[in-house]
């Protein structure tokens, strides 16, 4: 599978959640994640988040379970093209509960930087 998007500013959580789950994700996933997400807004309109997301429902993820009230939270290894490089260490995160329309992807480093990454830019997913 393959999509396309736009990096964007999210709502300013992923920092927020990704410490509450940090401990399970470096179990599960074996990194160490940056306190953040890169959020990415699709390219094909506002309804193309929605297609992305059931697209990937029956591909192989993994999961956290709920804990403590919160919800469970699933993980799909994805790579991500811009500028004719590559990144393999990414994951696109896939929370019980939406707030919003972007797709979020963790990593453990800060992907913004890493690839040079501003609002605007356009990025290639595979999964």
């Amino acid at each position: 599978m393959k999509f396309k998007g736009i990096v964007t500013k999210g709502l300013r959580e992923g920092a927020y959640y990704i410490e509450i789950y940090k401990e399970k994700i470096k179990s599960l996933l074996h990194i160490t994640p940056f306190p953040g997400t890169l959020n990415l807004k699709c390219d094909k309109g506002s309804d193309a988040w929605k297609e992305i997301f059931d697209g990937l429902k029956n591909l192989k993820f993994k999961k956290i379970k709920g804990f403590d009230g919160l919800k469970p939270v699933k993980f799909i290894k994805c790579v991500i093209r811009i500028r004719e490089k590559y990144w393999t260490g990414a994951w696109i995160v896939i929370p019980k509960i939406r707030k919003h329309e972007f797709v979020e992807i963790i990593s453990d480093v800060c992907l913004r930087e890493e690839l040079n990454l501003r609002d605007g830019d356009e990025v290639e997913i595979y999964v």
